[in-house]
């Protein structure tokens, strides 16, 4: 990893020496970094697996930080999470992160997105019964940004792979593995090679990985080994989806561990020039901190984006964020785009564009050519992106012939559209023509002519739990911990209290709704249909058999045919001949 972040170093030192006195890199930062395996759990030769995880914000900015646990083998589109903020130069450290955070004991992987560029890197190590942090043997591995992941028609290679038969007697054992980066698919095929470059078995595709899915196997998953240098090519042969891979191994009496990381692509590394893309550098500066001069005829700098903004400009102080001149007879500012805002302004604390003219022409005027493209477009992060203002007459007015008069799109935690009513009038009200088909009133009661339809299927509300739950789980009163919930693991309990919705239509108790836009947590379902997990410990189960918790955590079985006030969750509308699975309910608690 040092001989990587040297020549990294040497790449950029000739370009950025005028922005920082010396540059030093220790692995990625990014803003959606991964942690192909890590986990807490007893492994093989009598190990017991711990990981401790550091977050840095190396940025001035405090850096708001989701952590998302994907279990090892579960693909899942939304895997469980936390959120964290790391003040701007801070360091965390989470000793047993999977355990003292996620409260589970198995391995997996970990996903660290965050706005501001972050530096992750993990210690896996296997601590010995009754010992201390100075007897464990571990191993570190650093965070790997999502943009090194591999794709279709992509491959990285894996070296280190030791392992003689019979495995018990080996020096080493090793394993591999990869996680699913994008929540999408991907299909990987791996290849074992000798040292002098001769295939040493066929290649093995494994099963499809799902959304974020990590994956892990030992070396004799892939061939019956005996050798004691071998390399693994691992290949992305099809799906949406990428992968980073890992590999490791570990020394059989010590449990003493070494991280192999995948090869990352030249292209990756240095961005084919003098800086790797995207890039990102901060100066504390009286002079400008990027100057350059064309003599000639050509553009002194150039920005094109396909789909984003060319140039974009912003600034904290009384300047302009982006400033042009002209003293012939052209535009001081011109801004050409393919996809977005040819010209982008923004202010923190005021508005984003301000214009006056005294002529009697439109103070902006903004014209496009194409459908669904902007004509003015305003952002702020403090003020108004757009504001406008009248005595008697729309404050903002927009109109359109084949699609929409105003639109506004929230991409962060703002709303896409706010309405605002500082007097006795309503918030909102929709028109059709000149008839008022449903309105908002000032104290948040709509009105709707045509009656409300939703989405979802069950009306719920929030819980706090004591134990991780999630959709479809059964939970019960937590005799323990006052007000909050757990799973469900005794059959026929009476302190049962319901299932986790997985999608409600309606959610209760909190009267602010942007409350509960920003709550993230488990929601019971009160009433409805919604999908819960069942097994068949006490039979097959039918449509119309009532449900009542089981001995599997979190899981519902058949009712018996008289069953005990206060044990009955809902009526079953699936069926279910045997193991476990999800079907259809009607709550219907008794």
């Amino acid at each position: 990893m040092a001989r990587r972040a040297s020549c990294f170093s040497v790449l950029l030192a000739g370009v950025l020496s005028a922005f920082s006195g010396g540059l030093a890199f220790a692995g990625f930062a990014g803003t959606d970094v991964f942690l192909p395996s890590i986990g807490r759990k007893a492994g093989a030769a009598s190990s017991q697996w711990y990981t401790t995880v550091w977050i840095h914000n190396p940025s001035s900015s405090a850096a708001t930080v989701r952590i998302y646990f994907m279990e090892r083998g579960v693909p899942s589109l939304t895997p469980v999470h936390v959120n964290d903020t790391v003040p701007a130069g801070d360091t965390r450290r989470y000793a047993n992160i999977v355990e003292d955070v996620f409260h589970v004991q198995k391995f997996g992987a970990l996903r660290f997105v965050s706005a501001t560029p972050i530096l992750v890197t993990c210690r896996m190590y296997n601590l010995p019964p009754g010992g201390e942090d100075k007897d464990t043997q571990g191993q570190d591995s650093p965070g790997i940004p999502a943009s090194l992941a591999i794709g279709a028609g992509e491959s990285t290679t894996l070296l280190g792979v030791y392992q003689t038969a019979p495995k018990d007697d080996s020096q080493f054992r090793y394993n591999f593995g990869w996680v699913e980066t994008t929540g999408g698919t991907a299909n990987v095929r791996v290849t074992p090679f000798a040292e002098d470059g001769s295939p040493a078995g066929p290649a093995k595709d494994f099963p499809p990985t799902g959304a974020y899915e990590p994956r892990y196997y030992a070396i004799e998953d892939l061939l019956p080994i005996n050798a004691t240098n071998l390399r693994l090519k691992v290949e992305v042969t099809g799906g949406t989806g990428k992968i980073v891979a890992t590999g490791a191994g570990v020394a059989n009496r010590s449990n003493d561990a070494t991280t192999f990381e995948m090869q990352f692509a030249d292209t990756a590394l240095d961005g084919g020039g003098a800086f790797t893309l995207p890039y990102s550098g901060t100066v504390s500066s009286s002079s400008t901190a990027f100057f350059v001069t064309n003599s000639g005829s050509g553009t002194a700098i150039q920005g094109s984006a396909s789909g984003g903004y060319g140039v974009f400009g912003m600034t904290n102080g009384a300047s302009a964020a982006t400033a042009g001149g002209n003293m012939g007879s052209g535009p001081g500012v011109q801004g050409t785009s393919q996809g977005g805002p040819g010209v982008r302004a923004s202010s923190a604390s005021g508005l984003g564009v301000y214009a006056t003219t005294s002529t009697g022409l439109a103070a902006i005027h903004g014209a496009v050519t194409g459908l669904n493209q902007i004509g003015v477009w305003g952002l702020s992060t403090g003020g108004y992106g757009i504001g406008g203002g009248s005595t008697n007459n729309f404050g903002v007015y927009g109109e359109s012939v084949n699609s929409v008069g105003i639109a506004g799109a929230g991409n962060g935690v703002g709303a896409g559209v706010r309405a605002i009513s500082y007097g006795s009038g309503d918030i909102l009200e929709g028109m059709r023509a000149t008839t008022r088909v449903f309105r908002v009133d000032r104290n948040g009661k709509g009105y709707f002519n045509g009656g409300t339809q939703t989405g979802g299927a069950d009306v719920a509300e929030f819980i706090d739990a004591s134990t991780a739950l999630g959709p479809g789980d059964v939970v019960e009163i937590d005799p323990l911990n006052p007000g909050k919930f757990r799973l469900a693991a005794t059959a026929h309990s009476s302190a049962v209290a319901g299932v986790v919705s997985t999608d409600p239509g309606v959610t209760m108790n909190f009267t602010d709704a942007a409350a509960v836009a920003g709550r993230d947590g488990p929601r019971l379902a009160l009433t409805g249909l919604v999908a819960v997990k069942v097994c068949a410990q006490n039979g097959v189960i039918r449509p119309g058999d009532l449900l009542v918790a089981s001995s599997t955590p979190g899981h519902a079985m058949r009712a018996p045919a008289s069953p005990a006030p206060g044990t009955v969750i809902g009526k079953a509308l699936g069926s279910l001949d045997a193991g476990a699975g999800v079907i259809e309910m009607l709550v219907m608690l008794r």
